[in-house]
């Protein structure tokens, strides 16, 4: 079994990103020709695994030169990038905006995100025609500034406020730990970390998961804070 999987196809390489902020993304290689099936094509639905992780997204784009796929995939039904129409609202609340901006893209509401921000009323939103995802990051700013909104490795929107919870990482080896750019390396055999999470003492403000041949590793940048308890690679 490859670290990095998508629909079970092996691939030879990739990388895995996780913001705090925003659609993951993930970007692979893969033979054309395997032993499991056919590579999705753009605009199919796919699942990502890394390691023990699994992630459920969209093919954005791919190449098939030279009997080699080059793709990329991006997080949940692929629609934050659609543009939408100017749309008017009065006396309703920020769930009912939501799911009403995702449901034109073709995408779903996390049951996890933050009822606090959810139920908050609106008077009056005017939803201007521009891309799904600049009309959610505007909502957000609006109805909950220092808050984030992402979509979450099962493909759905989340939105909230960060508490940063120590992450449910079984174990890690410390690869390198670097406190002058706020970023440390680990290789685990269960990579389950997640931006929103903290480890090392530190909060995580961006994973990035690496597999090349032979070898995998994870890159976790911090939020700008004093870290501590460094110990053995472990949170």
């Amino acid at each position: 079994m490859a670290y990095l999987e998508v629909n079970g196809i092996p691939c030879v390489r990739g990388r895995l990103i996780l913001p705090l902020s925003g659609v993951w993304v993930a970007d692979v290689v893969a033979e054309a020709e395997n032993d499991v099936g056919v590579f999705p094509t753009p605009g199919a639905s796919c699942t990502v695994t890394f390691g023990t992780q699994s992630f459920q997204g969209t093919v954005r784009r791919s190449s098939n030169p030279f009997g080699t796929v080059f793709a990329r995939l991006v997080g949940g039904a692929g629609g934050l990038p659609m543009d939408l129409e100017a749309k008017a609202y009065q006396n309703t609340t920020v769930e009912n905006v939501l799911n009403d901006l995702l449901g034109d893209c073709g995408e779903v509401l996390a049951d996890s995100s933050d009822q606090s921000v959810l139920t908050q009323p609106l008077a009056s939103w005017a939803r201007l025609a521009s891309p799904a995802w600049q009309s959610l990051a505007v909502l957000m700013a609006w109805v909950n500034p220092g808050g984030n909104w992402r979509v979450l490795p099962n493909g759905q929107v989340w939105v909230g406020n960060e508490t940063y919870p120590p992450t449910t990482m079984e174990s890690a080896e410390l690869l390198g730990y670097f406190p002058h750019l706020l970023e440390a390396e680990i290789f685990s055999d269960t990579p389950s970390i997640q931006p929103g999470q903290s480890y090392l003492g530190g909060q995580i403000s961006l994973v990035t998961h690496f597999a090349e041949p032979g070898t995998i590793k994870s890159q976790i940048q911090f939020n700008d804070q004093q870290l501590s308890n460094v110990e053995d690679g472990n949170g």
